[in-house]
């Protein structure tokens, strides 16, 4: 099943050697070619070495759903920095094997300097890394296996919470999700294309898009093309991205499940968007950050989508806005979009049941005798998911903090440590200080960068599945 998981990202470096080729012949088409079959040989072993019979047969246990999906990630992310070695440039192991964790967790944080130097072929495969990375290596393959083994491997790359809001059977909550994925794919190439962008500009920015990464093609990210009517489908497409692609299938479809005009997570997370950007708004243009309303109003819309669906374009410098900005950009990237969409972070899903939790316990204060359940759009939510729900936003902001300690023990301001951990661990990208929004990672030493890449992987695995594989779990 790892080697499936190859075939594809070898099949995607072949697809980028095309496009190198398409541009010329450019400098990575040799490298990609090279990738492209190293990691082909490497995936196809176990195809031919596994009787087919005996594979399709087994019934995957949750132990070994735990090591498929993590051994897939973390060889994906290793196999994919070899198109980034061979090339050469900037890219030492470490900042090639930070480029391709941050892709493939759809992260969007950089080592590069100079992203416009890049032959164009490797530009593409530093995008296909975050739409691969993006509705999850697993779930493509997981729609070729029998369905109790793919129930099982989704089980552990999708949220239970997640799973729990699209009240289907696990096979179909995968086609739903990389069905939504294809067609929202589709939809921002055409409307990036329509607004002026070129071809590759157009494909390559709607693909980091719907993967909620925020890698771009230009230096400057969004604001090198200098167009208010690009950002604002930029922030619609974005903010789309981060809604359960469940409840945006169920639009489309004649199915009895809610839709995301019905569920009241979307809802509520869309209430509480407009909310950050009235105020950011508000505090721009009553500070002075920008000359006129309209200005603030684009640069707020903007930048709150960016950081609440983890996606991380950029077209300012956040780190001169005014503190109260700051800090809510900064809960945006923490708390960040819903299950069951390409958004990292904690998940606003979790963050409203633990208030309904909260809410919950302190009716039981006042009323002992009364029996409180925590309910999301008339529908109680176990009190196992309750707990699961409490647990990983405690261990999530264990992590958060302990990362900001290790970042400040090289030497990192409090800001850039902080904001660092939070950009990393939520696989947000842009953070503040020294990782700001015109920054990147290039200055910090090897030994951060390869911590980097652990809180990313953390992050999009959503910690459970890789503390469970590093053996970080109670003993029976």
């Amino acid at each position: 099943m790892v080697g499936i998981s190859l075939l594809l990202e070898s099949l995607l470096m072949f697809v980028s050697a095309i496009v190198a080729a398409v541009y010329g012949h450019d400098a990575s088409m040799i490298p990609l070619l090279f990738s492209g079959l190293i990691v082909g040989i490497f995936g196809a072993f176990p195809q031919i070495f596994v009787r087919f019979e005996a594979f399709s047969k087994h019934r995957i246990t949750s132990r070994e759903g735990y090591y498929i999906v993590v051994g897939s990630w973390l060889l994906a992310c290793l196999f994919g920095m070899i198109p980034y070695l061979m090339y050469g440039g900037e890219f030492t192991p470490i900042n090639a094997l930070f480029e391709s964790v941050s892709g493939f967790t759809t992260t969007g944080a950089s080592i590069l300097n100079d992203i416009e130097s890049l032959p164009r072929g490797l530009l593409f495969w530093r995008m296909a890394t975050s739409w691969m990375g993006g509705i999850g290596i697993v779930a493509l393959f997981s729609l070729v296996l029998p369905s109790g083994s793919g129930a099982v491997l989704t089980g552990v790359e999708v949220s239970g919470i997640a799973r729990d809001d699209a009240s289907t059977r696990e096979k179909s909550l995968v086609k739903m999700m990389v069905s939504t994925y294809m067609g929202l794919s589709l939809l921002f190439f055409i409307s990036y294309k329509l607004c002026g962008m070129g071809w590759f500009d157009a494909i390559t920015h709607a693909m980091s898009t719907v993967s909620t990464c925020g890698f771009s093609t230009r230096n400057a990210s969004m604001a090198a093309f200098n167009s208010p009517l690009i950002e604002m489908l930029a922030s619609l497409f974005m903010i789309l991205s981060s809604i359960s692609f469940c409840l945006i299938y169920s639009i489309f479809t004649r199915d009895k499940q809610k839709n995301m005009f019905q569920s009241e997570v979307s809802r509520t997370y869309l209430l509480v968007l407009a909310c950050c950007i009235f105020l950011v708004t508000a505090n721009l243009f009553f500070s002075g950050t920008f000359s006129s309303f309209g200005e603030c109003l684009r640069r707020a819309v903007f930048h709150v989508s960016a950081f609440v669906t983890t996606t991380g374009f950029a077209t300012t410098d956040c780190n001169l806005w005014p503190s109260m900005s700051i800090i809510i950009l900064m809960v945006c990237g923490t708390v960040c979009g819903c299950s069951g969409s390409t958004s990292g972070g904690m998940k606003f899903d979790r963050m409203l049941v633990g208030i309904k939790a909260v809410k919950s316990k302190l009716a039981g204060v006042a009323n002992p005798n009364q029996i409180s359940v925590v309910k999301v759009d008339g529908r109680p939510i176990s009190e196992h998911r309750v707990s699961e729900t409490k647990t990983f936003m405690i261990l999530y902001f264990s992590v958060l903090v302990v990362g900001a300690l290790v970042f400040s023990a090289f030497g990192l301001d409090v800001t850039t440590s902080c904001t660092a951990s939070m950009a990393c661990i939520g696989n947000v990208g842009p953070g503040f200080g020294d990782v700001g929004t015109v920054c990147n990672y290039s200055f910090m030493p090897s030994f951060l960068k390869f911590f980097s890449t652990i809180l990313m992987l953390l992050g999009r695995l959503e910690l459970f599945s890789l503390f469970y594989v590093l053996g970080i779990r109670p003993r029976r």
